[in-house]
């Protein structure tokens, strides 16, 4: 009788382990994110991707986007940057399932909430310091379109 006792605390102790486990691996992590640029897009022959990641060696492909980006003074040691194309961010967010899957690359595809309202404008965006990138797989994961 107690022996019975003991495999049912351990099997819903178990559960509630995995549980809470598996919570925090796909809980979103929401990403403040800031506004600190904008400018009108050069006319491409192809079409922008929704969104890239700002490196530092992209600084000179960036202001390539576009003429009127007015000069920042990037802190990559404490900030990470996200560059949208013709779309506003409405909300940024990340969970620790959001790894490329096919891939060993160690960083985050971020869930990113767009504006479903195109315009002709670059923006950049300051976000606190977090490894996330776009999966080369498919730019598309994980872009949602929000109406106004």
């Amino acid at each position: 009788m107690i022996g019975n006792c003991k495999k049912k605390i351990i099997i819903i102790t178990s559960a509630f382990v995995i549980a809470l486990i598996g919570l925090f691996v796909c809980y979103n992590h929401d990403l403040d994110h800031k506004e600190i640029a904008s400018g009108h897009l050069i006319p491409s022959n192809g079409e922008y991707v929704y969104y890239s990641i700002v490196r530092e060696n992209d600084l000179e492909d960036i202001y390539n986007c576009s003429y009127d980006l007015p000069n920042y003074d990037f802190d990559f040691k404490n900030h990470s940057y996200i560059i949208t194309f013709g779309y506003e961010i409405v909300e940024l967010s990340y969970s620790l399932i959001s790894q490329p899957i096919f891939h060993s690359f160690n960083y985050y595809v971020p869930r990113v909430q767009l504006l479903n309202k195109k315009d002709d404008l670059c923006r950049i965006y300051e976000i606190p310091k977090v490894n996330i990138d776009v999966d080369p797989d498919n730019y598309k994961r994980n872009v949602y379109f929000v109406k106004e």
